[in-house]
């Protein structure tokens, strides 16, 4: 087993084009044993492909790819050393999970005699023992997912990959999941997951890379991200926002954009990314505080990576 921190994934300089287009674009990302990294972006972003090439299940045009030291696209070994999760679950409903890991770990050269024990650990792991002779198609939709990852773990992967791993699934699932990835990070096992859920990669992982427009924009943990682009600044946000000392609408807006407020389509919600130190917001506050300043609304908080792709994605 790999020491926990080595490198079990490395893309430098990674390039896929499909249909005359470019999907992907010069993406460099490394996946250590012991890490879960989350590879968040918007529907669209080419998380997608870019887990294809990773796998090895589609052509790159440029750049390198390797998974435990050898290219995916090229051997074997290298595609053994991942386990996949997809989105959509992909069991056989009508066989229970003992038939199912048993069939699946055939299916990925696991010898024979070395099936049972391994799937016996497996679905302990993910806490399915007392359901193992259970029709599939009798589980809940989280107990599905957790046999899923089972089975995806049946070759003892280096890397696995999830997408979208807690879709659908409800609070005390989605708990058995962090749990489940936590024990497989302590094994060594390197993480990838794929998501769009801003929550789902601050509760999961380590590290976070995010993906727009085909590119990765940053990586680095969520204090990292978060400091690096946006500083010390807050989101503020007025909705309706009137003087009451006779100012005109015109001079309101004046204001507002001088603050580094921003309005929306309709005009009545005005919101940006503030610097306490650089900008009038201490004269804003001190407004709202005195009444002269009137708001339905007024928020300010950290920016968080909700905030973070939506700028990301307003660059593009």
């Amino acid at each position: 087993m790999a020491t926990k921190g080595d490198c079990v994934a490395d893309a430098a300089g990674l390039c896929v084009n499909l249909g005359g287009q470019r999907i992907v674009s010069d993406v460099s990302l490394s996946i250590c044993s012991g890490e879960i990294l989350a590879l968040l972006g918007p529907n669209g972003a080419g998380k997608s492909t870019l887990v294809r090439a990773l796998t090895g299940r589609v052509s790159r045009s440029g750049g390198s790819i390797r998974v435990a030291g050898e290219d995916p696209a090229r051997s074997s070994r290298a595609r053994r050393s991942i386990g996949f999760v997809p989105q959509k679950i992909t069991l056989y409903e009508r066989l229970t999970p003992r038939e199912n890991l048993s069939a699946f770990g055939a299916l990925m050269g696991v010898r024979s005699r070395d099936i049972a024990p391994r799937l016996r650990h497996l679905l302990d792991l993910v806490g399915l023992t007392s359901r193992i002779d259970d029709p599939v198609k009798a589980l809940s939709g989280g107990m599905r997912r957790r046999v899923n990852i089972a089975v995806a773990l049946m070759h003892k992967p280096r890397l696995l990959v999830l997408d979208e791993p807690s879709a659908g699934l409800d609070f005390t699932s989605r708990r058995l999941v962090v749990d489940i990835l936590g024990k497989l990070s302590s094994e060594g096992i390197g993480t990838l997951l794929i998501t769009h859920d801003t929550a789902e990669a601050e509760l999961l992982a380590n590290r976070i890379a995010v993906m727009v427009a085909g590119r990765i924009r940053a990586v680095g943990t969520r204090a990292e991200l978060l400091t690096n682009v946006f500083g010390h600044c807050r989101e503020i946000r007025l909705v309706r926002p009137i003087f009451r000392g006779g100012q005109t609408k015109h001079r309101l807006d004046d204001i507002l954009f001088s603050v580094g407020l921003l309005p929306d389509e309709t005009r009545d919600v005005w919101s940006g990314l503030v610097s306490p130190v650089e900008s009038a917001l201490p004269w804003l506050m001190n407004e709202l505080a005195i009444g002269n300043l009137y708001a339905e609304e007024f928020t300010i908080r950290d920016a968080n990576l909700d905030t973070l792709v939506a700028q990301f994605m307003a660059e593009t």
